[in-house]
């Protein structure tokens, strides 16, 4: 109850102050609230005073410069290059004289007979060749050939002959040393087989393949010739190939 009636004398209070100042001519409130000020002699309102506005003049603004400082920089300080000591240099002494060696009487030791000459041995495999490479000189894929009938032609020797074994492979073994510049060369006799009998010169089968040497033994050289190869007498004809693409139009 005692805020209400403080706020009410206080609303009073202001009421009267500005009945007082509309009383004295310094001017009145609107309904909206504004303030209207009081009309002169000429019947115009007072205007209140406004001072003129003056804009500073100020200079205009200068950017620095910056200037980096100037540092001398020192001199490296200077080191004499290291000293060295050079070794010292050996220097041989003087050769003494060598007395002469005394004679020698030791009988000379006997001399040991020539070693008896190496074997010879050749090695090698006779392949049926593949239907698919019949008339080519291609013999990959072919199968090993047993019992085929092979020799060995030598200029200093007599013709040996071997047969193969069931994987195909021969050996010729000569009895005395034979070299690869005599000439020896390793030809197809005859095969096992019916079905495979014609012999066919890859790696000279017909004309005469010649040996390469391939490893020394204590006693033993080895060579190798081949791979020969006998032909089929008989393949499967190859079917046409299929034709895939669609059929012409027949318009």
């Amino acid at each position: 109850m005692q805020l209400r009636r403080i706020l009410a004398l206080l609303l009073l209070t202001s009421l009267a102050f500005e009945l007082a100042l509309a009383g004295r001519g310094h001017g009145h409130y609107d309904e909206d609230g504004h303030y209207i000020p009081r009309k002169g002699k000429h019947g115009k309102a007072k205007r209140h005073y406004k001072p003129k506005k003056i804009k500073p003049s100020l200079p205009p603004p200068t950017i620095p410069i910056y200037v980096p400082p100037v540092v001398d920089s020192p001199d490296p300080p200077s080191v004499p290059p290291p000293i060295v000591p050079q070794p010292e240099r050996f220097a041989p002494p003087a050769p003494l004289d060598t007395p002469a060696p005394p004679p020698s009487y030791v009988d000379e030791p006997p001399t040991a007979p020539p070693p008896s000459s190496p074997l010879t041995n050749v090695q090698g495999v006779v392949l049926c060749q593949n239907c698919h490479y019949v008339g080519t000189s291609y013999y990959s894929y072919g199968k090993p050939l047993p019992g085929a009938i092979l020799k060995l032609v030598c200029k200093s020797t007599s013709e040996v002959k071997a047969e193969t074994d069931v994987k195909g492979n021969f050996y010729l073994q000569v009895a005395e040393y034979v070299s690869v510049v005599e000439d020896c060369n390793v030809f197809l006799v005859s095969s096992s087989q019916s079905t495979c009998d014609t012999p066919t010169d890859i790696n000279g089968g017909i004309t005469g393949s010649p040996i390469r040497a391939q490893k020394n033994y204590v006693g033993e050289v080895q060579y190798i010739s081949g791979p020969l190869v006998f032909a089929p007498t008989y393949c499967k004809p190859t079917p046409p190939p299929i034709d895939n693409s669609p059929p012409k139009p027949t318009w």
